[in-house]
């Protein structure tokens, strides 16, 4: 029985595959938290550029 254990500690068989599902939890963590501080900043410029953008004009003569 200690011999399967101590085989079983020492197996790095899918030791690969943990680290790769880690370090993508870790990435997707990180972008949820930027996102969710940007967010604010980023949603207030836009609330500011649409005045803006509503008055330019943007018809072409293409077609005619």
């Amino acid at each position: 029985m200690r011999e399967m254990i101590q085989k079983a500690i020492l197996d790095e068989d899918g030791a690969v595959s943990i680290d790769w599902v880690v370090i993508t939890a870790a990435v997707v963590g990180i972008s949820v938290a930027t996102g969710a501080v940007v967010r604010p900043t980023i949603s207030k410029h836009a609330q500011s550029i649409g005045p803006i953008a509503d008055q330019v004009s943007n018809s072409t003569s293409f077609g005619q």
